[in-house]
């Protein structure tokens, strides 16, 4: 087994929505730079977030070498956005797979509390690798932009969760958390050695121990470099991590999303 395949690559990946109002942003005039960004860094695995029924239909066809796992945030189905995971079939063996909803009643579908204006839906796989047979697992999500509470309270959630689900097992964690690096939510969501539970730690700030002044991850339209970093790779402390990066490129001269996808490789 090569070194490359014998490290983990993740990405996390906002694709944006595909009604939205501007035509150079309609999913149309961009899902081939989507897909040109995920295989540009050829993750073995992916959480992408806003996608909706026929965008994960076009990314299915195209990235016919990963499985898939996702459901809609309204009623677990097919409706409204979803938190998709992705993860390279041929590296990968699907044991488990779920959905969660970040509110007082995560296993009610489409439940949302805390004025959260619409429902938050995490989703999970649990995974081996089948060249080494270790066991990991991956959440992906995305948070309420608007209210600070349902961030905060869907930190508790996610967390509980997650020690619930993986109780000892290696995670990643993937998703546009809408809150800033460093702020009290996203303290919250890493923990730390002395609260008995779940240890997460963030692979760009591992990676680069020095916070820069310009390191978000939304640009909206314009690609102008935000000061917030709101899209992380986080993981237990199993795993070391080799580089993380944000990737500013342009695809065919424009962004394919107003936010950059985020990068991690792992050991």
């Amino acid at each position: 087994m090569t070194a490359r395949r014998a490290d983990v690559r993740v990405m996390s990946f906002n694709i944006l929505k595909e009604k939205v109002s501007g035509h150079a942003a309609s999913w149309q005039n961009r899902k081939e730079r989507v897909v040109l960004a995920i295989r540009a860094f050829d993750p073995d695995l992916l959480g992408a977030q806003e996608v909706q029924y026929r965008q994960a239909e076009y990314l299915r066809g195209e990235l016919g070498d990963y499985g898939f796992v996702s459901a809609g945030r309204d009623q677990g189905l097919f409706a409204g956005e979803c938190a998709a995971v992705f993860y390279r079939s041929e590296r990968f063996e699907k044991l488990n797979e779920g959905h969660f909803w970040l509110s007082r009643e995560p296993d009610r579908p489409g439940s949302r509390h805390w004025h959260s204006v619409v429902p938050r839906i995490v989703t999970w796989a649990h995974l081996r690798d089948v060249r080494g047979g270790r066991r990991m697992f991956l959440f992906n999500t995305h948070f309420c932009p608007l209210s600070w509470r349902a961030r905060l309270q869907s930190v508790w959630v996610l967390r509980r969760q997650v020690h619930r689900l993986a109780e000892r097992e290696p995670v990643v964690v993937t998703g546009d958390f809408n809150t800033r690096a460093g702020g009290k939510a996203y303290n919250a969501l890493l923990g730390g050695m002395d609260d008995g539970g779940l240890r997460l730690l963030d692979t760009y700030r591992v990676a680069h121990s020095q916070a820069e002044r310009y390191e978000g991850t939304w640009h909206g339209p314009s690609g102008r470099r935000a000061r917030r970093r709101i899209d992380w790779i986080l993981h237990t402390p199993d795993f070391t991590v080799l580089d993380a990066e944000i990737d500013r490129e342009r695809r065919d001269g424009r962004f394919p999303s107003d936010h950059f996808p985020v990068t991690a490789t792992l050991r």
